[in-house]
């Protein structure tokens, strides 16, 4: 690319929110050479206090469920609070009834069960960073 050409735009802008950081760079590396615009954080206060700023772009966000700050079903109420419209995506080692019942109740938009092949939290995100109605029918 010569420097007369911009950079392409990105798909979209995604926030991932995981206490590991190996799999914040991980997942961060992969959505990134799917042609999104990503910022990892391995902190969910950290994230939602970033999140307040109005400047800041971010059109999905999707965070892990364990984590020992804050978990994602409560990091994804604040977020909905803040920024109803913006899409959550929560994903989880063990997803059942009643993890499924609080995301719904808050309001997230895909629940990715992590026990699942890594692919399905990928294609999760791409659907869900695409404008247009919810995916998935939401959480459950």
């Amino acid at each position: 690319m010569s420097a007369d050409e911009a950079a392409p735009a990105p798909r979209a802008h995604i926030w991932y929110v995981d206490d590991d950081e190996a799999i914040v760079f991980l997942v961060r590396r992969r959505l990134q050479r799917m042609g999104f615009a990503v910022v990892g954080h391995t902190n969910a206060r950290e994230a939602l206090a970033a999140l307040q700023d109005p400047a800041v772009v971010v059109d999905l966000v999707v965070t892990d469920q364990n984590m020992p700050v804050m978990s994602g079903v409560d990091f994804a109420a604040a977020v909905k609070a803040l920024r109803p419209a913006l899409r959550v995506a929560l994903s989880s080692g063990v997803v059942d009834d009643t993890l499924r019942q609080r995301a719904r109740a808050v309001g997230v938009d895909a629940l990715i069960d992590k026990g699942v092949e890594v692919e399905v939290l990928f294609d999760t995100i791409a659907e869900l960073a695409t404008p247009g109605p919810s995916v998935n029918g939401g959480p459950g």
